[in-house]
C-alpha cells in the first residue's frame, strides 16, 4: 500500500504525486535520496526514509495520519517546502547534521493534540527563514546540542521552541 517503495540508494524523485495510500506515500530504505517538486497527501506517513543524505526541495506534504516527514538518518536538508495538517508531527528526524530552511510547517498534531511542528533528536541542527505555526504542542523540539535557529517565525499554542542540549544559538527570531 505504498505510493513508492524503494530499497536502494542514489535515487531522485521529481514532479511526483503520492496520494491516498493506506501505507506511506514514499517509503525508502537507502541513502542519498533527493525529492524535488513533489506532493504527498493523505497517506500514513507522507515520506518515511531510513538512511542518510536526504534532500527535500519544493515539496508539499499534507494530511498524513502520522508524521508528514519521518527520517531516521543524518544529513537531511529540507528547503522551500510546506508541511501542514499532519496527524502527529510535521517533520520528525532522528539523526544529526540537519538543515531546514525557507519552509512552512503548520497545523500539525491534529490527531492527538500533542504533535509537534518539528522534532529533531540529534546534534548540529540549523533552522532558518522558516515559519512554524499552530502545531499541537511544540513548534520546534530539539534534543541535541549545537542548534542554530535564525530568522524564524514561531506562533504556537503551547511552546514555541523547546531545546534540550547545550551550545545553542537563537538569533533574529519572532515569537508570537
Amino acid at each position: 500500500d505504498y505510493g513508492i517503495e524503494i530499497t536502494g540508494s542514489n535515487t531522485i524523485i521529481t514532479n511526483s504525486t503520492m496520494s491516498g495510500n493506506g501505507g506511506n506515500g514514499l517509503d525508502v530504505t537507502g541513502y542519498n535520496i533527493t525529492i524535488l517538486d513533489s506532493t504527498m497527501s493523505g497517506n500514513k506517513y507522507g515520506i518515511e526514509i531510513t538512511g542518510n543524505y536526504t534532500t527535500i526541495t519544493n515539496t508539499t506534504v499534507t494530511g498524513s495520519v502520522w508524521s508528514g516527514i519521518y527520517i531516521a538518518g543524518s544529513n537531511t536538508i529540507i528547503t522551500n517546502s510546506t508541511v501542514y495538517d499532519n496527524g502527529w508531527s510535521g517533520v520528525l528526524i532522528t539523526g544529526s547534521n540537519n538543515t531546514i530552511s525557507s519552509s512552512t510547517i503548520s497545523g500539525n498534531g491534529w490527531w492527538s493534540g500533542i504533535g509537534n511542528g518539528t522534532v529533531i533528536t540529534g546534534n548540529n541542527t540549523t533552522i532558518s527563514n522558516t515559519t512554524v505555526t499552530d502545531n499541537g504542542d511544540y513548534g520546534i523540539e530539539i534534543t541535541g546540542s549545537n542548534t542554530i535557529i535564525t530568522n524564524t517565525i514561531v506562533t504556537n499554542s503551547k511552546v514555541g521552541i523547546y531545546l534540550a542540549g547545550s551550545n545553542n544559538v537563537l538569533e533574529g527570531n519572532t515569537f508570537e
